[in-house]
């Protein structure tokens, strides 16, 4: 059973020594929602000795919180870490929400077909600007699936089929938006397609396509946030695919950021399988409720750990983004002096009261 195993499956021996919670300090990341120094100090060194102490000060209570039932993550009082607003969409921030929205831009094909980085990045850019403008920290996207399926209804949110394109395209956008302060979840790690709910291939075909796409958004684009696939690479679910999240992605490509589910309502048993591979976050979805228990007491060292580190990885990502954009600024960059941004609100029309009204009146 992977909660008591004292050796992974790589190898490597586990720790089971249960860690400190709620420690008495005073080592704040933020103060009213301002990143202290010791916050910048930590976003730019996820190995910082500090971080020891800062971790200990969080209580369990606040780790299990914070790895639930996420849409936007939870504040964490202790270490001063304010809630932080993330949502859709791949071409448009708050897309799916209420007004104020981001713009409304050309979908990844088009930013595609130009073969222009330049434009790419700006795209990130001016997309990072909009997330500011409506106070939106993360999205939920960029999509990169690759064009697999012709009549799959979302090949518009991503690239291409061609994984070099598809791959330096993303890259390119999400250098821009870390610019701008804020993170990119980057889905659907790491297979989707229509109508399919298993995909198989050698793991050949599978690095020098999928993966290749999106290890050049995480490696050379540096993407801090991922979310998981509904669809299983071969017969493993991707929300639970230790070679996948624990061996490729935060082994092979040393990737420090947030892993989210996608929206996957009652199926909490997946966030338990998330957790334990080196994921973050359980979209509507809750630790516990598969029957297993979480306490202090009850829960193995090993697991309390892994939910050590994943609070870890949320506040890094937080952090680590807020130093993307300093040292951005920082760098005399000839775009840095001014932030432009075009956010849309539903427009007034009179017909849409008009037929309130009547539906009210004749109703």
């Amino acid at each position: 059973e992977w909660d008591k195993a004292t050796v992974d499956a790589f190898g490597n021996e586990v720790n089971q020594t249960k860690p400190t919670w709620g420690a008495k300090g005073d080592k704040m990341l933020a103060v009213n929602g301002v990143i202290t120094e010791l916050g910048k100090k930590l976003g730019a060194d996820y190995n910082d000795p500090d971080w020891e102490e800062v971790l200990n000060q969080i209580t369990f209570e606040e780790a299990y919180a914070e790895i639930n039932r996420y849409y936007g993550s939870k504040a964490i009082d202790s270490v001063g870490k304010p809630k932080l607003t993330d949502l859709d969409g791949p071409t448009q921030v708050k897309g799916y929400n209420e007004a104020p929205r981001g713009t409304g831009y050309p979908s990844m094909v088009v930013i595609a077909q130009t073969w222009n980085q330049q434009l790419a990045f700006e795209y990130g850019q001016s997309f990072g600007n909009d997330m500011k403008s409506v106070s939106v920290s993360g999205l939920w996207g960029f999509a990169c699936d690759l064009h697999i399926d012709a009549f799959f209804g979302r090949n518009n949110e991503s690239p291409s089929e061609d994984p070099f394109l598809a791959g330096t395209t993303m890259a390119n956008a999400v250098k821009g938006v870390n610019t701008r302060g804020r993170y990119t979840f980057l889905k659907h790690f790491a297979v989707y397609q229509s109508s399919v709910d298993q995909t198989f291939m050698s793991e050949q075909t599978f690095r020098e396509t999928h993966l290749k796409a999106f290890r050049k958004a995480f490696v050379d684009g540096g993407s801090l946030g991922v979310m998981t696939s509904y669809q299983s690479a071969g017969a493993e679910i991707s929300n639970y695919s230790e070679a996948l999240i624990s061996g490729v992605l935060r082994g092979e490509w040393q990737f420090k950021g947030a892993i989210t589910s996608d929206a996957s309502n009652y199926r909490n048993y997946e966030l338990e399988g998330l957790i334990r591979c080196g994921g973050n976050f359980g979209m509507s979805l809750e630790l516990g409720q598969s029957g297993i228990t979480y306490s202090e007491s009850a829960t193995t060292g090993r697991m309390q750990n892994r939910m050590r580190e994943a609070v870890h990885q949320i506040l890094y990502t937080w952090l680590r983004a807020d130093y993307n954009e300093r040292t951005y600024m920082e760098s005399g960059a000839s775009d840095g002096e001014k932030y432009f941004s075009s956010t849309s609100i539903n427009s007034w029309v009179w017909w849409k009261p008009f037929l309130i009204s009547l539906d009210v009146v004749l109703g």
